[in-house]
């Protein structure tokens, strides 16, 4: 009993860490690592013959590369460049795991594991260092589904077989990955696919998982090569990747959560009522896997990025620009401040953002005619009524600076419109903010683009919303240190593309 409430509070933890494991598994030298990188379309993972140590890696999702070690006891974790990871994790520079190194947390700005995939790879089981046939026994309960990786010079071996004898009763999904077909001939690579689906249908019966072939190596060379290989085998394990993410990760995450939470409360006195809610929900979930599930068209492009609105960055850039100058001619050029003076000053917007950029003694210069002027209209005012007076005030017509912001918009929305033609199909298409939206359509004249564009639109508000969910549940879980960048400005990004700049579409409201 006294232990549940740490119980309870790993798994909070858990949930705010929004961490599915998954696991990679398998013997040692069975290129792991290398499969990682292939499927990361990274090169940044230590590979190398000799067994890794005793170390878990876990990979997850970083708006940049960082690396942190946590150490066993009570020593703190500290950050490491990426580089020198191999110092902390493989055998030849940690034999033994001497340094006591609990977990190296890898953060790469991969798309794959920013919607909550955790990559982590295992020791490899079977070598002469038994420590790491441990470490990776031990990790298996924390882990929501698997990558068992074999390869065709030996497949399924002993240790790999009593693996997937330890998975068959969790249910946990499992991809079966075939590396190294890249070392035999068609008809020996058939000979052993033949072997080991039969295999697997003796361990798994009519549940038996799909096998992937593939040569990672070949998969890393062809991304050095800048080119596309399709017969290595990567690609479509990639692609049942990002299904199994989109599709299923979150019920399976769910199921994993409850199974856990049951685990805890099952020692409380007088919890057989809580045990038979988990059970229901256990069911519900199994039956119904996808309620509340998100899904995209199409993953999210490691290539985009979410900015501002464009739109409004053009006409922000103009505007700053305009007044920079105006701040300088209304102090310098009589025929600027009677100009001035005759419109009434600026808007109210606008004035406080002149006010922003000119010095006390510029404004004085400036700004004195107008005061001249408005108070000698104050004087001719003959009927009292505030309609009257709301007329000295500026209006959009009257203010040069709106003036300028209109014809930015309009230039901005021009250009803006002519790129969604351009990239329309790429990760290249611009941000635009809902106050643009309609603009941008209506300059379009394009029902299938305008379609597009708002399917476009609604991948940015749902990715936000998805890092605004993490960054709320990693600080109620107390786990700020594990919130990226993104996550961090995700507020800020989505009340700017519900409101647009306010300096900018504030001024609609002007006059």
């Amino acid at each position: 009993m006294s232990d549940a409430p740490d119980g309870v509070r790993d798994l909070f933890s858990r949930l705010a860490d929004d961490r599915f494991n998954l696991a990679v598994v398998g013997r040692f030298n069975r290129g792991k690592t290398s499969l990682m990188n292939a499927v990361l379309g990274t090169t940044r993972l230590p590979t190398g013959i000799v067994p890794l140590t005793s170390v878990i890696t876990a990979v997850s999702y970083g708006s940049h590369e960082e690396v942190f070690i946590e150490f066993e006891g009570n020593r703190l974790p500290f950050r490491i460049p990426l580089e020198r990871l191999s110092e902390y994790v493989t055998q030849e520079c940690n034999p033994g795991n001497d340094k006591r190194v609990a977990v190296a947390s890898v953060r790469l700005p991969c798309e794959l594991l920013r919607r909550g995939f955790y990559f982590v790879d295992t020791p490899g089981i079977g070598s002469s260092i038994r420590e790491n046939t441990f470490t990776t026994e031990r990790f298996l309960p924390d882990a929501d589904a698997f990558v068992l990786v074999s390869s065709y010079d030996s497949p399924l071996s002993d240790e790999e077989t009593a693996l997937l004898r330890h998975i068959v009763p969790t249910g946990k999904r499992l991809f079966f990955v075939l590396n190294k077909q890249d070392i035999v001939s068609a008809e020996d690579g058939r000979r052993v696919r033949d072997y080991v689906r039969t295999r697997l249908r003796e361990l798994f019966g009519p549940l038996a998982p799909s096998m992937y072939s593939v040569s990672a190596l070949d998969a890393l060379k062809a991304d050095a090569d800048g080119l596309t290989r399709a017969d290595n085998g990567v690609a479509q394990l990639r692609d049942r990747l990002v299904a199994f993410l989109i599709a299923e990760k979150q019920s399976r995450f769910l199921v994993n959560m409850v199974d856990r939470m049951a685990t805890v409360i099952y020692p409380l006195p007088n919890s057989s009522a809580a045990i038979a809610r988990l059970n229901e929900l256990r069911r519900h979930l199994q039956k119904h896997p996808d309620d509340g599930i998100e899904t995209v068209s199409r993953p999210f492009s490691d290539e985009r990025r979410i900015s501002t609105c464009t739109i409004c960055g053009q006409i922000e850039h103009q505007v700053f620009s305009f007044l920079s100058k105006f701040q300088y001619d209304i102090a310098f050029d009589e025929r600027v401040r009677a100009d001035l003076a005759e419109r009434g000053g600026l808007c109210a917007l606008h004035t406080w953002q002149y006010h922003g950029l000119a010095s006390p003694l510029g404004a004085s210069i400036g700004f004195s005619l107008v005061l001249d002027r408005m108070a000698a209209r104050l004087r001719s005012v003959t009927d009292p009524l505030a309609p009257h007076i709301e007329k000295l005030r500026v209006a959009e017509d009257r203010c040069p600076v709106c003036q300028v912001r209109a014809q930015a918009e309009r230039r901005a929305v021009v250009d803006v419109a002519a790129s969604f033609r351009m990239h329309v199909e790429t990760p290249s298409m611009p941000t635009v903010c809902l106050a643009h939206v309609g603009l941008i359509i209506d300059e379009l004249k394009d029902a299938v683009i305008a379609r597009r564009l708002l399917a476009h639109e609604a991948e940015l508000y749902e990715r936000l919303s998805e890092d605004m969910r993490r960054y709320a549940l990693k600080l109620d879980g107390v786990r700020r240190d594990l919130t990226s960048e993104g996550e961090q400005v995700a507020a800020t990004l989505a009340l700017s593309l519900l409101a647009g700049n306010y300096s900018v579409n504030a001024a609609r409201k002007a006059g």
